[in-house]
């Protein structure tokens, strides 16, 4: 792909074919295209403006990688006359998650404030709201540290508490059989029924460092 950059910065001649061959472009998840993938979609798009981006800056986990957030955030000021659609109806998630998941992700510093709502669910309490929080604050969710795991296990089964009185705890990794009704054990983890799934959320440090958390 680097190649093909510079092939297109030093013969125009290239760069223009390529472009009256894709005047329209449609790039899926911007917000983790690299420095690479940035410049050969602006000097494909150079001529004819018609570029379409599909993203969510608060999505992008892969700078690790080389994915830069910047390309998405600064979006409008590479194509001025952008129409922005926000697609704040969410229709995968339960309005419980979703108001866990933006209390935790509005600690991102480089972010555009958005408010995903799913209308035909009820609102997280505001006692779960206000653990995860200070989850988001201590850095619970994203300490990897061995030392760190101790000071962490009682905010984790606090949270963790909260979390089951609101049956709001995605895929883990154990299950109880549908069903069952929710019990309380400190060693093996809060137990707790979902609809017609019983989940299982660990109090402990491994909780957190799963993938699949909320």
């Amino acid at each position: 792909m680097l190649l093909t950059v510079r092939l297109f910065e030093e013969r125009p001649d290239i760069l223009e074919r390529w472009q009256d061959r894709f005047r329209y472009i449609h790039v899926d998840e911007y917000q983790d295209t690299n420095p690479a993938q940035y410049h050969l979609t602006r000097l494909l798009a150079q001529k004819y403006q018609n570029v379409c981006v599909v993203g969510d800056d608060d999505q992008s986990i892969y700078s690790w990688r080389g994915a830069d957030i910047r390309n998405i955030l600064d979006f409008e000021r590479d194509y001025p006359q952008t129409t922005v659609i926000h697609l704040s109806q969410n229709y995968r998630c339960t309005q419980t998650i979703l108001d866990a998941a933006q209390s935790v992700v509005r600690f991102n510093r480089r972010r555009r404030p958005k408010e995903l709502f799913n209308p035909e669910r009820g609102r997280l309490q505001d006692s779960v709201l206000r653990g995860l929080r200070r989850a988001g604050r201590s850095g619970l969710c994203g300490a990897h540290h061995p030392a760190a795991h101790a000071p962490r296990r009682a905010g984790a089964a606090r949270l963790c508490d909260l979390l089951s009185d609101q049956r709001a705890l995605s895929r883990l990794r154990g299950r109880l059989p549908a069903g069952k009704p929710a019990v309380s054990d400190r060693r093996r983890g809060f137990a707790f029924t979902s609809g017609q799934r019983s989940r299982i959320c660990s109090p402990t440090f491994g909780f957190w460092s799963t993938p699949e958390t909320i």
